[in-house]
């Protein structure tokens, strides 16, 4: 049987996307017999907030070693401005030509287990000539040295999340 184009192309995911709609409020309305107690958000913490607040939990992101002593904010800067610098010292700053002019940002997406190491890594972007591979170079050098991470939290339970490293570029490089 032909299906025609309005009917493929309009009709039928409208009406699986009605029906998947009906099925999370069926199942969201069972789930919200169940009440639990969430405490009170610190200053580094993400709150997801649902619709219903008592469903809500509280979420803290990965730091980078070497910011024990600080907290809230000043935590997540300088996790942030370590793991720049950390960066920035093991780049290997791969020789290009002039004309190139490949500045730009290499990012890589990392998975960062329960136990605050890497487990695995995806290249997201690249300026191109070498400048990616140096980012997951030093990605796989951070996973072989085994450097721990502070690991991602929900609700005081450490998870597994996926966070993104950017090492920017910027310069033309002499060849």
């Amino acid at each position: 049987m032909q299906l025609s184009p309005r009917l493929k192309y309009y009709y039928l995911p409208w009406a699986t996307g009605l029906l998947v709609m009906l099925m999370v409020k069926t199942f969201a309305a069972d789930a919200s017999a169940v009440a639990r107690e969430t405490p009170a958000p610190v200053s580094n913490q993400i709150r997801l907030c649902a619709q219903e607040p008592e469903k809500a939990a509280i979420i803290t992101m990965p730091y980078f070693p070497g910011c024990q002593g600080e907290v809230g904010y000043k935590k997540r800067q300088c996790s942030e401005a370590a793991l720049q610098i950390y960066l920035k010292e093991h780049a290997g700053f791969p020789s290009g030509k002039v004309v190139h002019q490949t500045a730009g940002n290499a990012s890589i997406e990392i998975w960062i287990g329960p136990d605050g190491s890497i487990s695995n890594h995806r290249m997201i972007a690249s300026p191109g000539y070498g400048r990616g591979e140096d980012l997951r170079h030093i990605v796989t050098d951070v996973m072989a040295k085994e450097i721990k991470w502070e690991p991602a939290t929900i609700d005081g339970l450490p998870v597994t999340v996926s966070t993104t490293v950017r090492l920017h570029y910027n310069m033309l490089w002499g060849g």
